[in-house]
């Protein structure tokens, strides 16, 4: 039993902040990953003729 009393808003609140962060990471990795991926395949245009 706990002696500290804790809202459910705050709960909520806390939980919300966290999980938003966590998401902006994601977010964060997938846009780097997007960026690379544009990178190499501008590079790799022009390689070879194909007739």
């Amino acid at each position: 039993m706990s002696l500290a009393t804790v809202s459910t808003g705050d709960v909520i609140r806390q939980q919300v902040i966290y999980k938003w962060y966590s998401y902006t990471d994601l977010l964060r990795s997938l846009v780097l990953l997007q960026v690379i991926a544009i990178v190499f395949s501008a590079l790799g245009t022009g390689g070879g003729e194909h007739v």
